[in-house]
């Protein structure tokens, strides 16, 4: 066992004696200490009581004795209070059942004897007490000194004995709590001195020993001339002194063998010697951890045993083993580990000459490289699929620096510019397109550079009749210290969505007019009978009757009605631009569209109610738009009424965040839509309709309407109670769309 073992089982048990001896003496004395305090504090009121009761225990008078054995017990907090004759008979007591009866214990017959104050602790009723016991003298006479006097001679006659009870369970409490405090601090005290002493001891023996150990340790291996400082004048410090000496006469008189080994030994690198017949010689510890060989197996073996025969780096093109003559520097070379894994080094060799020009040997230095030419065929791999991604794909991308000059692009951007990808770098937008749209494109990448932030924009072009759309994504480019150095861009055409959207809209439309069309029809069969019967009637009168006036009024009411109601209906149909803005009245584009319906809410007995406010302002959107959303709900709301209903379509104005708002509301007292179904309702092809009669496309296309004017809609639906749509659409100024 080692020293620091040994002294640590030495003191702690030593300390722990010391503590146990402390606490044991401690304790009584704390002890003694409490109850002479308890004892003190009564028997003065115990002295006074006994004096005062002189008289009355001659007579035996119970009545003038148990006042003051009450007052007594109730001044010092007893337990009890008493007084006996000379016999041990009591003749007052607080307890009343205890009057006349004789105590014989070894405790009372000590306090009947005694000529003094006597204090003894026992248990009564399993509690502690201090029992004081006070001679009771004739008459009260004076004894101021009898607290001295104890066990001498008195000249006093004694005519009783006063007993006192006091609890001491608190006093003992109180104890037991101070004693665990001195334990904690006293035991924390000495474990600190002993381990103070073994640090010591340590210090002062066993560490300096340690140093001479490590010294004579390296010494034996041969690096003479080591010296240990002297750190004190002792025992420990002459030996020191002494090593000191002899390691200098050793690294005077004794030369160290070998220094290629010791050489060898510490280089990081793996390195060995190879003899003249190519052999192993002398090798380090890097090379036995690098080739899982140990240093047994390799000395004296070929070199053959890790190099691989097609690429051993002394063999010459016929394979045949050459003079060990030549150097290399840096030449990649495979070597076989004792496990069969190949791993590729960096192999470099000197020759070994010695005074005559022979040759002793050859060194060879080896650096494992398979894990970076790994890296490298990753990084190559990884390089060229990220290079083969982006020129492959249809989007073109861009890299420009901080002054807007292009650094690189792909070849789908160099093909739209009519040059090759390596021809733009240097060059900057004002090259390839016109002076103010250059400029335009100059002040985005400022934008995005200083802001951080990404750019997503979509822009419209018109030129020779050719209409463009191109959306475009611009983020900055950071270097490996988050510096901006430029911005990144990638965009693509998307003329060929936008036509697509287009065509979805007017479908979406065509769908609408169909569901129009019998409606439509049956509203102008009742105008024409109207026609016809009045033209009816002219005929078979004659010109004069006044009543004909009155008949080709109606006649002409009626046909403009049939006009306004077909021409509506070739509005809505027909095809339009979908960026389109235009400032629009709210209230004339819902009119407008619920004429459009009116006839179908006849056919189905569906009750339209209109709650159109005036005066509201008007709404930069698209006009056809607007009346596609509200035409599509309505539609949706007749179709879930089948069994006729009430269709309410109110439009109200709302100040929310300091702005306005339009509110337009669409509500039926239809079926309802389930609630598990109400999140998926705006999405594309979703339909709770049978095959045939719908597409999915009605309420997606609404959202999408309402999102591209820059508004929100909600929807609150209760099964068999009807659903509500409420669409927010903001009032703003009228802006002219620029190519950004």
């Amino acid at each position: 066992m080692k020293l620091v073992p040994k002294l640590t089982l030495f003191f702690i048990p030593l300390a722990l004696m010391v503590v146990g001896t402390v606490l044991y003496f401690s304790r009584a004395q704390v002890h003694k200490v409490m109850i002479g305090e308890v004892e003190k504090r009564s028997l003065t009121l115990a002295q006074d009581t006994a004096r005062s009761l002189g008289g009355n225990i001659e007579s035996r008078n119970e009545s003038a004795i148990l006042p003051p054995l009450q007052q007594l017990k109730e001044q010092t907090g007893g337990t009890y209070a008493m007084a006996l004759d000379q016999t041990g008979k009591v003749l007052a007591h607080t307890n009343v059942v205890e009057k006349d009866k004789t105590y014989t214990d070894v405790v009372t017959l000590h306090g009947l004897r005694s000529e003094g104050p006597q204090s003894h602790e026992m248990t009564v009723d399993k509690k502690p007490i201090l029992d004081i016991s006070m001679p009771i003298l004739r008459g009260g006479e004076e004894r101021e000194d009898f607290l001295l006097a104890a066990g001498k001679e008195s000249s006093a006659e004694r005519v009783g004995t006063l007993r006192l009870g006091l609890p001491i369970h608190e006093t003992l409490r109180l104890r037991d709590k101070i004693f665990i405090q001195q334990a904690k601090l006293l035991t924390v005290a000495i474990l600190i001195v002993a381990m103070g002493l073994v640090l010591f001891l340590l210090r002062s023996v066993l560490w300096p020993a340690r140093r001479l150990l490590r010294g004579i340790s390296r010494v034996s291996n041969g690096r003479y001339g080591e010296e240990i400082p002297v750190l004190s004048s002792d025992e420990i410090g002459s030996l020191t002194e002494s090593f000191n000496q002899m390691s200098r006469v050793l690294a005077n008189t004794t030369i160290s063998k070998n220094y290629l080994d010791d050489i060898l030994r510490h280089m990081l690198d793996p390195l060995f010697v190879l003899r003249p017949d190519g052999t192993f010689g002398t090798i380090n510890s890097a090379t036995t951890r690098l080739l899982g060989y140990s240093e047994s197996e390799l000395i004296g073996q070929p070199a053959d045993v890790i190099f691989s025969e097609k690429e051993h780096p002394f063999s010459n093109p016929g394979l045949q083993k050459t003079p060990l003559t030549g150097e290399i520097h840096g030449r990649e070379v495979p070597l076989k580990t004792k496990n069969g894994k190949t791993i590729t080094s960096l192999f470099s060799s000197s020759v070994l000459r010695n005074k005559e020009d022979q040759i002793e040997g050859i060194i060879c230095s080896v650096r494992d490289i398979t894990e970076l030419k790994v890296a490298e065929e990753e990084l190559r791999k990884s390089e060229t699929l990220n290079r083969s991604l982006i020129e492959h794909i249809p989007q073109r991308i861009f890299l420009k620096d901080r002054n807007s000059g292009y650094i690189s692009c792909n070849t789908s951007y160099a093909r739209d510019l009519g040059i090759k990808p390596e021809e733009i770098a240097g060059k900057d937008d004002f090259a390839f397109h016109p002076r103010e749209l250059a400029e335009g494109y100059r002040a985005d990448d400022h934008a995005v550079m200083e802001s951080g932030n990404l750019k997503d924009i979509e822009e419209h072009y018109q030129a020779a009749g050719k209409e463009m759309w191109i959306h475009t994504i611009k983020v900055p480019f950071h270097d490996k210290e988050n510096n901006v150095i430029g911005v990144l861009g990638i965009f693509q055409d998307i003329t060929e969505r936008k036509k697509l959207e287009a065509m979805l809209h007017q479908s979406e439309k065509l769908s609408a007019v169909g569901q129009l069309a019998a409606g439509v029809a049956h509203e102008i069969n009742n105008p024409l009978g109207i026609i016809l019967g009045f033209a009816q009637s002219i005929k078979s009168q004659a010109s004069s009757d006044p009543s004909l006036s009155t008949a080709l009024e109606f006649i002409e009411k009626e046909a403009l009605r049939c006009k306004d109601l077909v021409q509506n209906l070739l509005v809505f149909s027909r095809s339009s631009r979908q960026d389109q803005q235009e400032e629009v009245d709210i209230k004339n584009a819902v009119e407008e569209s619920l004429s459009l319906i009116l006839a179908q809410s006849r056919v189905k007995d569906v009750e339209l109610i209109k709650d159109l406010k005036e005066d509201l302002p008007p709404l930069v959107a698209n006009k056809n738009q607007i009346q596609q959303i509200i035409i599509n709900l309505c539609n949706n709301a007749m179709d879930a009424m089948p069994e006729k209903g009430t269709l309410t379509v109110r439009t109200d104005r709302l100040q929310k965040n300091g702005s306005d708002w339009i509110v337009v509301e669409v509500s039926d007292t239809g079926a309802g839509i389930p609630e598990e179904i109400q999140s998926r309702i705006f999405e594309p092809f979703f339909t709770t309709k049978e095959v045939g009669k719908g597409t999915g496309l009605g309420l997606s296309l609404v959202f999408e309407i309402v999102q591209r004017h820059k508004g929100t809609i909600d929807v609150k639906s209760e099964v068999g109670k009807g659903t509500t749509f409420t669409i927010y659409l903001p009032v703003q100024p009228r802006e002219t769309p620029t190519a950004v």
